[in-house]
């Protein structure tokens, strides 16, 4: 079902549910040209038109951007700027605790990347080894986070929602 801005409001400011959306952002424009940390970025956004308007990385307007939000940025962006918007793609739920498995997965490999954090073997060829198991520990847990460039829809042929 398509997302309205009007069902957007309702889910956000009377459910409280939780968001997670790619959005088109047309007319995008600063309310307050004054505002010292504008919420938009460069980094974080994709398709942005040529005649943006950026100061130090922040996105004060622009014809269009793509960006990936929660309801969280939801609200900031409401309050920072004036636009018109597309959902192209979303997902809600509702607030409340994660899954224990999921957590204990994310507990685990935040043990395995700490002890092996500058553990240096008794040989070079297994400080070596360390030194890589510490990489993929360290390489799972910014997955988890959506902490990788291929990540970023401009550096994929297919975005992260679609």
């Amino acid at each position: 079902a398509e997302l309205t801005e009007p069902y957007l409001n309702e889910l956000v400011f009377q459910r409280g549910r939780a968001i997670l959306m790619e959005v088109r952002f047309t007319n995008v424009k600063l309310k307050n040209k004054y505002w010292g940390n504008p919420y938009f970025t460069k980094d974080k956004s994709y398709d942005i038109s040529s005649d943006m308007v950026m100061f130090t990385g922040r996105i004060i307007s622009a014809s269009a951007l793509t960006t990936i939000i929660t309801d969280v940025d939801y609200r900031i962006i409401k309050n920072e700027y004036d636009y018109d918007m597309k959902v192209i793609t979303w997902f809600k739920s509702t607030y409340g605790n994660l899954p224990e498995c999921f957590t204990d997965f994310v507990k685990d490999w935040y043990r395995k990347k700490t002890a092996l954090k500058g553990l240096k073997g008794v040989t070079e060829e297994e400080t070596e080894f360390n030194e890589k198991m510490y990489m993929k520990a360290k390489n799972m847990l910014n997955s988890i986070y959506l902490r990788n460039d291929s990540n970023r829809p401009d550096k994929r042929s297919n975005r992260i929602l679609g």
